[in-house]
């Protein structure tokens, strides 16, 4: 069952010279299939997910990504699978530091990243807001790697989080997405 939930973007209350606005961004909820036996199922959790166009006009691309947000991800990672499908060239990828990540429980891939990009999003008011984004980290696993990773999403994770200062709230589990604006530039 997929449920919605909320992300909401606000200027902060505590710069006394900050308007506060508040944007609805489309998330929803991923229910799990349970694992283990027919007699002693295992239930996971529902996954927080939000899906955006991932944009970059240098290399004329773009493409849909359903990101699982994940607050112990350092870096905000594309998969292989959407690296694929979005058809990402490996010309436009840049190696950088760091060059290895932890990706899939554990698994150290090497990862390259894609420079100047636009993550949009949809809104509840039916618009979409656009987040610039210097760099995202595109894993590139070997081909026997692959293999195991193929199933992986994407993921959302805290540089993201903390650079648009996103804060997951419970018991709803809403985003606040916090932009910093100053009156009068």
């Amino acid at each position: 069952m997929i449920s919605a939930y909320r992300v909401e973007q606000a200027r902060p209350l505590f710069y006394p010279c900050h308007a506060v606005t508040t944007k609805k961004l489309i998330g929803y909820w991923l229910e799990l299939e349970p694992y283990g036996t027919q007699e002693n199922p295992v239930f996971s959790p529902p996954e927080p997910r939000i899906k955006a166009t991932l944009r970059c006009k240098e290399y004329q691309l773009a493409g849909e990504v359903d990101f699982f947000i994940d607050t112990g991800s350092t870096l905000t990672t594309i998969s292989p699978k959407d690296r694929d499908r979005i058809v990402i060239p490996p010309y436009a990828l840049k190696k950088e530091y760091p060059d290895m990540i932890r990706f899939g429980g554990g698994e150290r891939v090497p990862m390259r990243f894609l420079l100047n990009i636009i993550l949009e999003f949809s809104t509840q008011e039916g618009t979409k807001e656009s987040i610039f984004r210097e760099k995202i980290a595109i894993a590139c696993p070997s081909a026997q790697q692959k293999s195991k990773l193929k199933k992986l999403d994407s993921i959302l994770g805290r540089d993201f989080l903390q650079q648009c200062r996103i804060d997951l709230a419970a018991p709803l589990l809403s985003l606040e997405y916090i932009e910093q604006s100053h009156r009068g530039e």
